[in-house]
């Protein structure tokens, strides 16, 4: 509790929280890796759903197994932005990737990155964003929001950011306008943090890791109330670059979606309670294509 404490006054700090923080574009440039790097193992990025400390402990195990099936070393990175994990798989820096539906989404735009597989979790392919605030506050939707403060998770991510910005920019308006201060958190989990500990009053979160900490840390849930819901989005999927050598990919999407048929495969991925990893659907992310469309659309004079 104090790691994530003292990562969550941090993001505080750095979004300079006594003013308003500089507009950030859901298209910012990534930055460039361009240096080749020589193939020693498989390399694996995460991003930012929740804070590094719970994405390491998460996915360590699974995806050293999966380096274990297809016979490689397995590195595990983990990025505080979602452009840098983008960046990562752009450049070829990585192998894959595990992102959220609005960076997968991006990335597949900006150079047709390709899914492998992703999580099905109680029976499930596809989640929701959830706008929150406290339970104890008279806010009941996120119009009750104006001129509030408000936590963002990353400027790329569906839930975290993209939902509530899709939401605004219908009513003519942009999180930056309507909100009276906006913090970065760089987590879900930082973000419900900081609605419960008063911080600020609402934020926009996954729904993934809502219910995960709800399970982990009921206390802190009971501290929050949900005003709002997205539509379904596709869950997170596992991405490659299309110009991943074939037999690379063709190995990792096989180990994953084979992971369930083993019994050391069943019992990682029922400690990360999830059923098995499933081929993705491309129309699963239409909600969140057009979502993007809306935010990136130049605003009407």
């Amino acid at each position: 509790m104090r790691r994530l404490c003292s990562a969550l006054a941090a993001a505080v700090l750095a979004s300079g929280c006594g003013g308003r923080p500089p507009e950030i574009s859901l298209s910012d440039p990534a930055p460039e890796l361009k240096e080749q790097r020589p193939r020693r193992g498989l390399r694996i990025a995460i991003s930012a759903m929740e804070s590094p400390e719970l994405s390491f402990a998460r996915y360590t195990e699974l995806f050293n197994h999966i380096g274990g099936v297809i016979g490689e070393p397995v590195e595990l990175l983990h990025r505080p932005t979602y452009s840098e994990v983008l960046a990562l798989v752009q450049h070829r820096r990585v192998d894959a990737a595990l992102v959220c539906s609005g960076p997968y989404v991006q990335a597949r735009a900006d150079y047709g990155a390709e899914s492998l597989a992703v999580p099905r979790l109680s029976g499930s392919t596809s989640y929701r964003a959830l706008i929150i605030v406290r339970r104890d506050s008279p806010f009941k939707s996120l119009a009750d929001l104006k001129g509030r403060s408000f936590a963002l998770t990353d400027p790329l991510s569906s839930s975290g950011m993209m939902f509530p910005a899709f939401l605004l920019r219908r009513q003519g308006s942009t999180t930056e306008t309507f909100f009276g201060k906006l913090i970065f958190t760089k987590g879900h989990d930082n973000s419900m943090t900081a609605v419960a500990d008063g911080l600020v009053d609402g934020a926009s979160v996954s729904g993934l890791v809502y219910d995960e900490v709800a399970r982990a840390r009921p206390q802190l849930v009971k501290k929050l109330r949900v005003v709002g819901k997205s539509p379904p989005f596709g869950n997170p999927p596992v991405i490659v670059h299309p110009e991943t050598d074939p037999s690379l990919k063709r190995r990792l999407r096989m180990a994953l979606l084979h992971l369930h048929e083993t019994e050391e495969g069943r019992r990682i991925l029922k400690a990360m309670r999830i059923d098995a990893f499933v081929p993705g659907d491309p129309k699963a992310y239409e909600e969140v294509e057009h979502m993007r469309t809306v935010v990136l659309a130049k605003p009407r004079r």
